[in-house]
């Protein structure tokens, strides 16, 4: 759909017609005429991105950064209730919001960590204490490249045990206030976007099938694109097929993991902060557009 942001597409409409909700790559990648595109014609008024500080450039992007304000998210709080606050990285005087929460924090990277030899382990540690001390980069940056080290099934069903406030926080986002039309995003646009497509879709009603069936659509796009990952693939070590497939059982791996903790989605969503009753409410919300 737009020739510089990879994997983008829409997700719902509304009833008359127009795209209102949408996912996609990175878009801080966009041509100045995609950018264009995203803020004069979708007229996307809200960015959720779902990557790490290391891999975010949002700000590389000029004239994105010229039409979008940029805050951090941080989770107050877990118990007893899911709360989260805005924290403003730009101060910029626009109606557009770009909203930054990592989907894989500290319990989703101590998983990895506890697995490592015992040397690698301390070098991590140090890389660490050298991040705090001099406001460096290099844990996060030797982090995501060992994650690949694991591989990919690896990441899913991490992400289902570990990253579930962070989940539910993007789902409160998206239900509380996020003016629309809305896009989310992380680096290639496939495992953490189409992780929280599916719970969208599933929250919608959908079908496991037609959830697989979008799911899979994502290796469709990056195939047109393939020479761009293969940089991306050699740099978290992993293999360039299993960075940009996207087979069923994947995307089912992670509902599997997910049912295993709580017996359904449903419930482990209300047990994450995301309330029953929030689930109806963004249900009828994402109803209104089909």
């Amino acid at each position: 759909m737009l020739p510089t942001i990879n994997n983008f597409r829409v997700l719902a409409r509304d009833r008359s017609g127009k795209d209102v909700f949408f996912r996609s790559s990175a878009i801080d990648r966009a041509s100045v005429a995609d950018a264009a595109i995203i803020i004069n014609d979708l007229n996307i008024r809200t960015v959720v991105d779902f990557r790490t500080e290391t891999e975010n450039n949002f700000s590389s992007n000029e004239y994105l950064r010229e039409n979008f304000s940029v805050s951090a998210i941080r989770i107050k709080q877990t118990s007893p209730t899911l709360e989260f606050e805005h924290k403003e990285i730009t101060n910029v005087n626009a109606s557009r919001h770009v909203y930054c929460l990592s989907l894989f924090q500290s319990k989703a990277a101590l998983v990895y960590l506890k697995m490592l030899p015992f040397f690698q382990m301390l070098y991590m540690g140090f890389l660490y204490l050298v991040d705090k001390i001099f406001n460096t980069k290099y844990f996060n940056k030797n982090l995501m490249s060992m994650v690949g080290q694991f591989g990919i099934r690896m990441v899913y069903r991490t992400m289902a045990l570990k990253s579930r406030s962070e989940i539910c926080t993007v789902l409160k986002l998206i239900n509380s206030g996020s003016k629309w039309p809305l896009l989310i995003m992380c680096s290639i646009g496939k495992d953490r976007t189409g992780m929280i497509s599916a719970l969208l879709q599933y929250i919608q009603g959908c079908s496991m099938e037609k959830i697989q069936e979008d799911y899979c659509i994502s290796e469709v796009n990056l195939r047109r694109d393939i020479h761009i990952y293969r940089k991306a693939a050699i740099h978290y070590k992993v293999e360039l097929e299993e960075f940009i497939q996207s087979p069923k059982d994947l995307i089912l791996l992670f509902f599997e993991v997910v049912e295993e903790q709580s017996g359904s989605v449903k419930q482990w969503l209300n047990d994450g902060g995301f309330t029953f009753s929030e689930q109806q409410e963004l249900r009828d919300k994402l109803e209104s557009f089909s």
